[in-house]
């Protein structure tokens, strides 16, 4: 008995060992980030005229409604708004407002809306009590000269979490298709409010993602939160997002995990990663390096890689399917003309085409840059090998998150190696190969 209590001892010992020995990385999330559905984005914050008390709520907020359906209403209390003309209001999306009507958002007072007679003027019912004569001094937002306007919106049991928002104006002679049918939308979709027009609303923006660069030893990329919900809060299981991109990127979103309340991790260069801590506020995140568990973002050895159909920058030359490509060996390559080793993974590639083509197939998939530009590239640099284009599901379904990226497989396409350079690859072919080194 004595001999399993050292067992035990020891096992625990060993084990307290390890998890002290475990570094945990702590990274404050100082930055802000975008991603692709920030950049696209084109969402209006319609603004309606002032016509008096009550006002409606959101359930005629740009949605089709019976007239018989009952429409919540509500009155707030005014603050001092002397001198203001052209009054009209609209509500700002925030997750963070349960309790007061409406719902979901946060009610805003405008004056001199007309973008004519200087600046416009908004209060915002920052504590959600319907009260704006206590809400401190209107925002201003300058129509003709910064033409853009950042709101926070603090999450009322939170103090240091907070929503932010960006606001600006839609030019009065561009776009003019969108804005009319966005008009054409509102003035029949809006209830009993009276839309101002597309002109007269703001084009809404989200500043909802949160990041910093992460740097240790060979390991380099960019993390961020996403408040998905808009509240403030970033660590909302099943709701927000833990985004990873490449090291410095300006826009994220090329590989994204939901939060969970269980096993709440991220992979990234075929590694795991365990979230041991967010900050709700979205100040911090803190994890550790997983080396136990196995990894789902990574296409399986000794498996078939996934079919796709390759496109070429010449457009004369007809699509192929990457199954007709077996019968030899394919080195796979995800490149584009900003991939710093471009100089000599072209020429090490060459090199294996003109040495080994009757041995291995040499495909090489670019991405990011115009089917015109890469086939200039091939033109110039007299490339043999065959060069393509990839998309972004292409990528999305090899789990490329960095650029170059190799896969090397059999004669069945079966993969045999992930990220083995060209240079390594040439070098193997040669010990291989002798005779066929020229």
């Amino acid at each position: 008995m004595k001999f399993f209590h050292i067992i035990y001892s020891l096992v625990f010992l060993f084990g307290a060992s390890f998890v002290q020995a475990r570094e945990v990385f702590r990274l404050e999330l100082d930055k802000t980030s975008i991603d692709e559905q920030y950049r696209k984005t084109q969402a209006i914050i319609p603004v309606f005229k002032y016509t008096g008390q009550p006002f409606e709520g959101i359930s005629d907020f740009g949605l089709k409604t019976s007239k018989k359906q009952k429409t919540e209403t509500f009155e707030i209390k005014f603050p001092d708004m002397t001198g203001m003309k052209d009054t009209s209001y609209t509500y700002l999306f925030f997750g963070g407002n349960t309790q007061s009507p409406p719902i979901g958002y946060v009610f805003c007072l405008i004056g001199n809306n007309s973008r004519y007679d200087g600046p416009t003027y908004i209060w915002i019912d920052r504590n959600m009590n319907l009260d704006l004569s206590d809400d401190g001094k209107p925002d201003v937002f300058f129509n003709n000269k910064e033409n853009d306007h950042e709101i926070k919106l603090v999450h009322p049991s939170n103090k240091d979490a907070y929503h932010t928002l960006r606001l600006t104006r839609f030019e009065f002679n561009k776009n003019m298709p969108y804005k009319k049918l966005v008009d054409e939308h509102y003035h029949k979709n809006s209830g009993n409010k009276v839309f101002a027009g597309t002109d007269y609303s703001f084009r809404e923006q989200r500043l909802n993602i949160k990041c910093a660069d992460f740097k240790h030893g060979q390991d380099s990329f960019r993390i961020a939160l996403k408040d998905v919900n808009c509240n403030g809060i970033y660590s909302d299981a099943e709701f927000d997002q833990i985004m990873i991109g490449k090291y410095g990127q300006e826009e994220l979103g090329d590989v994204i995990f939901e939060q969970e309340k269980k096993d709440n991790g991220f992979e990234r260069n075929l590694k795991r990663y365990i979230i041991s801590y967010i900050d709700p506020a979205g100040r911090f995140i803190a994890f550790h390096y997983d080396s136990t568990s196995e990894l789902t973002r990574q296409l399986l050895y000794c498996k078939k890689i996934p079919k796709f159909k390759v496109f070429f920058p010449d457009k004369e030359i007809k699509e192929r399917k990457i199954r007709k490509y077996r019968r030899k060996p394919v080195f796979l390559v995800f490149w584009n003309l900003d991939n710093p080793t471009l100089k000599k993974d072209t020429a090490a590639l060459g090199a294996i085409h003109r040495e080994f083509s009757d041995k291995v197939h040499v495909i090489a998939l670019n991405y990011g840059d115009s089917p015109g530009k890469v086939q200039g590239w091939v033109l110039r640099n007299k490339i043999q090998y065959t060069v393509g284009m990839a998309s972004k599901d292409i990528l999305d379904l090899y789990f490329v998150e960095t650029l170059p990226a190799t896969f090397f497989t059999n004669k069945k396409q079966r993969l045999c190696e992930i990220n083995l350079t060209s240079q390594e690859l040439l070098a193997q072919l040669r010990v291989k190969y002798p005779k066929s080194n020229n």
